[in-house]
């Protein structure tokens, strides 16, 4: 039987001795103790079992441990327990482990494995209390920590450095769910899409978080102005400031001005009575735009393709030096393939050659220096954006001699794009290789080996004027980025149009990866769409937007389509098989360009047929003419090439007197 000891005013004035006797008479055979006021037995699994239960409510009393400061606490036994009166007071325990006392923290320390209930979330919580941070581990390994700064690793083994983002994770992060909501910074899965995708505030909306494009850069980059025509001159080459020759200039070739006699087309020398030059413009230097993207950055000035050309003239750099010359001027296109004049004159066959002459003997330069000195076409040069053009210049003396010293000019370096020769010969036999503009001008006869000279490395700077093109400014720089990206997307430079208009706009919808709409161009598979066959045959040049791609081409005659066929088994506006094989097919953007350009053309064919079908038959008959088929017939004899100037005045007049006015009637 286990003894019991009540709890009452007659065990407690029991004596100690008594106790002492009773304890060890009454405990010789027994494991626990039980204490309380009712007699009841203690707990079976209890080496000591402290019951209050059977007490009053109001006198309820409770264990105290043993109380002592931190210098009196004993040699600890591990799990001795008490309760420390002095500095960091509170309940302690020894533990044998770590040798040494551990303080028991107040309140409820542990967080239960089923769970807890917290009644205040501001006492009531999980963490640390100190500047520590919060660990946590499986197998013993560290999986996430909490740092107490607030940062949070999780599979990262080392802590995030101060300046890094609230959160890293050293491995994936997987997202499935979705959300209704829209609070501006959420991330979803989109389940239909297959994408993450975050939303970004009412305007916006959600939008796809996959990076499936590649910036690159900064990177230089350059951008030609953009030119427009109208009326006025232009200098090739531009770039070179017009400043006036030093009064003192006894060779007069320094710097930007040379008086050779193979620059010069004023060869004052007493060697010379006549003289033949000629000089060359490519392209990419009459193509203002062109001019720039090819490293003349600071050129502002061009030709227009399809605009009259009625004028050219020379910067002279001396004054005084005036000898009298006729002289003749021609403009026309250089033959396809020729890009410099390392051999020779080239001959002059383009029916649409402007030109200009004076058969008298007159002072030239007519303007001193510091000025321009200018020669007229009669007959302007239309240039067709394409081929390389040609400037001959033939002068006349009557006499040789003349003031000794040659007219310096502006120049610009130029190799193998000038070449002159010069004679005293008044005749000879020297064969007749140029195309005369009055047929009467001694010295357009000279060919490759006539008197001396020979080709230059420099070349008279040429002021064009008529319709010419400009830009407002030299050529851009800049540094910026750009994007690489392998599906369609759609470029606009004003909010006026959407994919997702009411109704939508069928010409501006995504057509497939691959493709790009923009508002001002269409490409596919890096081709862009261009319609410029009518820009160049009703406008003379194509638009700004589709200068790139078709600012080379030209519009040929019904003739140059027919030969370019019988040579090369193809149209000129389609690529041959060739191209096909070479290019392994073509894009649908390339091909559309094609049967675009072909079909366009092929109407201004059927046109100009009609018009010379019409005009064989006003021709080939006396019937009267309606006023207003005077114009078109009159334009059409104008144009055509094999008549000579008094034929094509003979048929003018004759159609002009076939007008008839229909009578008038009286209501």
């Amino acid at each position: 039987m286990n003894p019991v000891l009540p709890l009452n005013r007659m065990a407690m004035r029991t004596t100690l001795t008594a106790m002492a006797v009773g304890l060890g008479m009454g405990l010789a055979a027994q494991n626990n103790i039980g204490i309380n006021v009712n007699g009841a037995a203690p707990s079976p699994t209890a080496i000591l079992d402290i019951d209050a239960s059977a007490l009053p409510a109001n006198a309820k009393k409770g264990f105290l441990v043993p109380r002592m400061t931190t210098a009196q606490r004993p040699a600890g036994v591990d799990g001795m327990t008490i309760y420390q009166t002095d500095g960091v007071a509170g309940y302690y325990y020894y533990n044998a482990t770590l040798g040494q006392w551990v303080r028991i923290p107040p309140g409820s320390a542990a967080w239960g494995l089923t769970g807890n209930d917290l009644v205040n979330p501001v006492n009531d919580y999980l963490g640390t209390t100190d500047a520590t941070e919060l660990n946590f581990r499986t197998n013993n390994i560290e999986r996430m920590v909490v740092e107490a700064g607030g940062r949070v690793a999780m599979g990262a083994p080392t802590p995030l450095p101060a300046a890094q983002q609230l959160l890293e994770v050293s491995g994936a992060v997987r997202l499935t769910g979705t959300t209704a909501a829209t609070n501006i910074g959420a991330i979803r899965w989109n389940a239909t899409d297959l994408w993450h995708e975050g939303y970004m505030g009412p305007a916006v909306g959600w939008r796809k978080l996959p990076n499936d494009y590649l910036v690159f850069g900064p990177q230089a980059y350059q951008h030609q102005a953009e030119a427009t025509c109208g009326t006025g001159t232009s200098e090739i080459s531009n770039g070179i400031p017009n400043t006036p020759l030093p009064p003192a200039c006894p060779a007069c070739n320094t710097g930007q001005w040379n008086n050779g006699a193979t620059v010069t087309p004023y060869i004052n020398g007493v060697a010379c009575r006549v003289m033949r030059k000629q000089m060359m413009f490519l392209v990419n230097e009459l193509n203002v735009e062109l001019a720039q993207l090819n490293g003349n950055t600071t050129w502002t000035q061009g030709l227009c393709p399809g605009q009259p050309i009625n004028e050219i003239a020379f910067y002279i750099g001396q004054g005084g030096l005036v000898k009298q010359w006729a002289w003749q001027v021609a403009v026309f296109h250089a033959p396809p393939g020729v890009n410099d004049l390392t051999g020779g004159f080239v001959t002059n066959s383009d029916p649409a050659a402007g030109c200009g002459f004076n058969m008298a003997l007159t002072n030239r330069p007519v303007a001193g220096a510091g000025a321009w000195d200018a020669f007229a076409l009669s007959t302007p040069f239309t240039w067709d954006g394409v081929r390389n053009v040609i400037v001959e210049v033939t002068m006349y003396a009557m006499t040789v001699g003349g003031v000794g010293n040659n007219v310096p000019v502006k120049v610009s370096t130029a190799a193998n794009l000038s070449y002159t020769r010069y004679s005293p010969l008044v005749t000879g036999t020297c064969g007749n290789v140029a195309t005369a503009c009055s047929g009467a001008i001694q010295g357009s006869a000279m060919d490759n080996t006539c008197g001396a000279g020979g080709v230059s490395a420099l070349r008279p700077v040429v002021r064009f004027g008529g319709t010419v093109s400009s830009t407002p400014g030299p050529i851009l720089s800049g540094n910026g980025n750009y994007v690489v990206y392998d599906g369609g997307f759609l470029v606009e430079d004003t909010p006026g149009w959407r994919l997702w208009v009411n109704p939508p706009d069928p010409y501006r919808s995504f057509k497939g990866p691959g493709s790009i709409h923009a508002q001002n161009g269409v490409y596919d598979n890096g081709v862009r769409l261009n319609d410029h066959v009518f820009d160049r045959h009703f406008d003379g040049r194509v638009a700004p937007e589709d200068a790139e791609a078709a600012g080379g081409l030209r519009n040929r005659t019904i003739g140059e389509m027919a030969e370019f066929t019988r040579l090369n088994r193809h149209l000129p506006t389609m690529k041959g098989r060739d191209a096909w094989e070479r290019e392994r097919g073509f894009s649908f953007g390339d091909l559309t360009n094609q049967l675009w350009t072909t079909t366009e053309t092929h109407a201004l064919y059927l046109t100009e047929l009609n018009r010379q079908a019409h005009l064989l038959e006003v021709l080939s008959t006396d019937r009267p003419l309606r006023p207003e088929e005077l114009a078109p017939m009159t334009s059409a004899v104008k144009q055509l090439p094999e008549l000579t100037d008094a034929q094509k005045a003979r048929l003018v007049n004759d159609l002009g007197e076939r007008i008839v006015t229909e009578p008038r009637t009286t209501p």
